[in-house]
């Protein structure tokens, strides 16, 4: 018959005691560095290799210096957002009277400019309900695919520069969303202050064309948002929760629930 060897450790292994002290002690070690490797690991990837969110621009516009400072704050806000993203492209459209002091500190803010034409109203400024709402109809401009032809996205993000964005973590759910994406909801118009869109050469002509067409003594605009509406009444829109476009007043969509993540300056 075979007898287990009679070594001093084998003793304790017989009397039911389990391995060596020292031995355990390397275990729970060895499984707690384990441990807090992997942890560090998938923070450090979490953090630095977040989810892509493609061929993405998050994208304003500048006729005159009027919306400098509103402009500095959001493209400064929204790096908070871009850190975890830096895929995404910071885009601000400037006319040609926006002043070289100006454009540097854009570009000092990190934002990549673009020129483009000033597009004045098409229609007599007693049409309109206040002159400050002449140079809106430049903010069609951004639909434009020539002003990112070198940038081959799939979707802009667009924000009106006195758009003031209130929480930059939570902003995934825009350059998420299918375009074309705008706060409203069926039946009313929706606002163009927070756009998402895809630029595409069709729209962006049929937009000018229907621009030319529209008659003001028959339909009502005040700004670019009615021509937005009036040229897009047809077409499948998708809308976006009131926690990315909050309006002091107006429409609502139980901003009570949710809590707004973007509010304009403005008092549409």
């Amino acid at each position: 018959m075979y007898r287990l060897p009679t070594y001093a450790n084998s003793r304790i292994i017989m009397h039911g005691q389990g391995p060596p002290r020292y031995f355990r002690t390397v275990i729970v070690v060895g499984i707690t560095l384990s441990a807090l490797t992997l942890f560090f690991f998938a923070s450090f990837f979490l953090t630095t290799h977040p989810h892509a969110l493609g061929n993405a621009a998050f994208v304003s516009v500048m006729a005159g210096d009027s919306h400098l400072p509103g402009a500095l704050s959001l493209g400064y806000t929204f790096d908070h957002f871009r850190a975890q993203h830096p895929e995404l492209r910071k885009v601000m459209l400037v006319t040609e009277d926006v002043s070289p002091s100006a454009r540097r500190l854009l570009d000092l803010y990190g934002w990549e400019l673009k020129p483009i034409s000033k597009v004045d109203s098409p229609f007599p400024l007693s049409t309109l309900d206040h002159q400050r709402l002449r140079l809106t109809f430049t903010k069609l401009e951004v639909f434009n695919p020539r002003h990112y032809h070198d940038m081959d996205l799939d979707r802009v993000v667009f924000m009106d520069a006195d758009t003031l964005i209130l929480r930059p973590d939570d902003m995934s759910g825009l350059f998420t969303s299918t375009p074309f994406a705008a706060f409203g909801s069926k039946g009313f118009n929706f606002n163009s202050g927070v756009m998402v869109f895809r630029p595409e050469a069709n729209f962006y002509g049929g937009l000018m064309q229907y621009l030319g067409t529209v008659d003001p003594h028959r339909v009502y605009i005040l700004g670019d948002q009615d021509v937005l509406n009036g040229f897009m009444k047809n077409v499948t829109k998708h809308y976006l929760s009131s926690r990315y476009n909050y309006q002091v007043r107006g429409i609502t969509d139980h901003a009570h629930v949710h809590p707004p993540t973007h509010r304009s300056n403005r008092s549409a």
